[in-house]
């Protein structure tokens, strides 16, 4: 039974858990087991470690995930544990990770690209939610993920678990990618809407955005563009060869939103003849990020406050929406839209890298109970 070390649990951990646990009795309407049902019937949960609520360890039966979710703390007295999440990971016996701290953009992503890193060179596969490790240190983790014969995943990273990674992983294996264009971060994109549709001032739409739970209480990585910097250079990171240099999400050139900076904008738009969205009938205005190689086999990327075309996608987008265009050698530009996403779609993208995982667990085992569940979704 595959045993799961799992880090961080707040609100993503906590739906994880939640989905694990109704889904251990679903049954396919096809019949059979889907995947995810078996996936939570034959793991085992042996640790989930906090930075500021304690732990819960068990790893002779695996925490047990009602009570974890009811009451997670120190006062549960069969699993309460003060053991921390460095310790855990250098000394608990486990197959996967599942990595979901908080991502720390100062630090470069540290503690969590520490989490990855010791959790590979321990010989446990991966899977993070956290943008920092791709963010800051992809193609060495990578690499060592490689050398040790193990999977590092991270499809939670950029846009809350739509299949951005598992669409180069799968789906353009013979393609080379050539650049990477999209709208990554859904507060700036509610703010510019607030102040250019609705005449909100900067601070009314601001507020906005972090009553609906989209920004934080300091939303300044959102709007001084380091959390769409963090985002485009995941995806380089992976899109992009592995021979390429990495990009560092701090010296990306980017663009600031403030009420000056889209004033400007929109001047600038209307002295070109545009029609910006609330104005008239044009395009909007988008913090737009890229990443393209260029000739000499470098990455260049940049996050620019910028119109965009009426009825594109990125127009389109509303809200909590992000969208992101793929370029390629051999295929006209291929675009994944998201519309409104929840928390189940941030936990459907660690549970598809787990199940990935244990696809390859399974066809690897030596066991007859976990491979007898092989061919049993549905």
């Amino acid at each position: 039974m595959p045993r799961v070390l799992m880090i961080g649990f707040g609100s993503v951990g906590r739906k994880l858990l939640e989905i694990l646990t109704q889904r251990r009795e679903s049954l396919s309407r096809w019949g059979g087991i889907p995947a995810l049902t078996n996936l939570a019937r034959n793991i085992s949960i042996v640790g989930i470690t906090t930075r500021s609520r304690g732990s819960l360890i068990n790893q002779t039966e695996g925490v047990d995930l009602d009570r974890a979710l009811i009451h997670f703390g120190p006062s549960n007295p069969d699993h309460s544990s003060t053991i921390t999440s460095e310790e855990a990971i250098q000394k608990l016996d486990y197959d996967i990770l599942v990595e979901l701290s908080t991502t720390e953009i100062e630090s470069k992503g540290f503690p969590a690209t520490a989490y990855v890193e010791n959790a590979l060179q321990k010989g446990s596969h991966v899977v993070s939610a956290n943008k920092g490790p791709v963010a800051f240190e992809a193609k060495r983790l990578l690499k060592l993920a490689e050398r040790q014969n193990r999977l590092f995943l991270s499809e939670s990273a950029v846009m809350d678990g739509s299949p951005v990674f598992a669409l180069q992983r799968y789906a353009l294996k013979g393609a080379q990618v050539t650049a990477i264009e999209g709208v990554l971060n859904s507060t700036t994109t509610l703010v510019i809407d607030e102040i250019v549709n609705n005449r909100r001032s900067f601070d009314e739409a601001v507020s906005i955005a972090q009553r609906i739970g989209i920004a934080e209480a300091n939303p300044s990585n959102d709007l001084s563009g380091l959390d769409s910097a963090c985002k485009i250079a995941a995806l380089a990171n992976l899109y992009l060869p592995l021979e390429a240099s990495s990009l560092d999400p701090l010296a990306i050139p980017r663009d600031i939103l403030t009420m000056e900076t889209l004033h400007r904008q929109l001047r600038a738009e209307e002295r070109r003849g545009s029609d910006i969205a609330g104005i008239g009938e044009g395009g909007a205005v988008r913090l737009v990020s890229r990443a393209a190689i260029t000739e000499s086999g470098e990455i260049e990327a940049s996050v620019e406050l910028k119109a965009v075309g009426k009825g594109t996608v990125f127009d389109s987008l509303k809200g909590t929406g992000a969208a992101v265009s793929i370029c390629t050698d051999l295929m006209t530009p291929i675009t994944i839209v998201q519309e409104a996403p929840t928390l189940s779609d941030t936990a459907f993208g660690v549970l598809e890298d787990m199940l990935t995982i244990f696809d390859l667990m399974i066809k690897d085992s030596a066991d007859p109970l976990l491979r007898g569940n092989m061919g049993s979704d549905a």
